[in-house]
This record gives C-alpha cells, sequence and structure tokens, in this order.
C-alpha cells in the first residue's frame, strides 16, 4: 500500500477539509463586506500610491500580481475577528435567533473547539502574514484591536 492509498493520509485530508468548511462558514456572511472591500481598497491604494509616496515604483502588473496575498491577508484576518467574536456567549445567544446556520449555534462545534482553533490560528496567521506577506507589525495591530472589541467589550462602553 503506497502512502497515497494510507488510510491515515485518506482521514487526514477528509478532517482538514471539514475544518476548512467550517472556516468558510465563519466566515462566508462577511467577505462581501469585509474581505471584497478591503481588497479592492489594498489595490487602488497601491495603483495610486507611486505619484504620491517617495520609494520604489511597483507597476500595475505587479500589484494586480499580489491579489491573492491581499485577499489572504484580509480573509485570515477577518477569520480570527469572527472566531473570537463568535465564540462569546452573547454572539452565540444572538446568532441563535439571528444567525442559526453559523457552527456554533448548529453546534458543529463547540465554544471551547473555537478556543482551541484561536490558540493554533493567531501565532500561524501572524507568523505568516510576517513572513510571507511582510505585514506581520499590521497584523498584530489587527489582532490587538480584535482583542480589544471582543474581549475586552471596547465596544460595549464609550471610552473616548
Amino acid at each position: 500500500m503506497s502512502i497515497v492509498e494510507s488510510p491515515s493520509l485518506v482521514k487526514r485530508v477528509e478532517i482538514l477539509a471539514k475544518i476548512a468548511r467550517y472556516f468558510w462558514r465563519f466566515t462566508s456572511s462577511d467577505v462581501v463586506t469585509f474581505v471584497v472591500p478591503n481588497t479592492v481598497f489594498g489595490i487602488c491604494c497601491a495603483l495610486a500610491g507611486p505619484p504620491l509616496v517617495s520609494g520604489d515604483y511597483i507597476s500595475a502588473r505587479e500589484v494586480l500580481r499580489r491579489i491573492p496575498a491581499v485577499v489572504l491577508f484580509n480573509w485570515s484576518n477577518l477569520l480570527i475577528f469572527v472566531l473570537a467574536n463568535q465564540r462569546l456567549w452573547e454572539s452565540v445567544t444572538e446568532d441563535q435567533l439571528n444567525k442559526p446556520w453559523r457552527p456554533i449555534p448548529q453546534g458543529l462545534v463547540t465554544r471551547t473547539e473555537v478556543r482551541l482553533a484561536l490558540q493554533l490560528l493567531i501565532p500561524a496567521i501572524l507568523a505568516i502574514n510576517h513572513c510571507f506577506l511582510n505585514v506581520g507589525a499590521e497584523t498584530a495591530c489587527i489582532l490587538t484591536g480584535t482583542w480589544v472589541y471582543n474581549d475586552l467589550k471596547a465596544s460595549d462602553d464609550g471610552w473616548i
């Protein structure tokens, strides 16, 4: 039996596919309202940048070539935000009424499993964004904002 035919490999692929589907279910309702506009904004800023800033010129072709990286950056940060937000008790209660298709209200995953996913994903996404996309500082700021907004409840009180 070859390694490709190994039941353990097939099982691992099935598990990864299941996790990917769950991550998509967490983020799918926010792709159009978050990932798409932020990606368009990033592309427009990159195309407008050369006349406005000093530094190396980036061709339109190079900007377009980087679109998958921009989408990855936006989606990965969205994933962290929605996992952090949807795992909170008040969010689960609200989602049971307003968004019952999400994974936690459906009983597909538990709040504890989402917390574990966050513990694994936060350092992984920070490392990917730092090492491969060269946006580690920006990612750290977004992750800090996510923590302040969700866990410290900055959205609940007027602190300014």
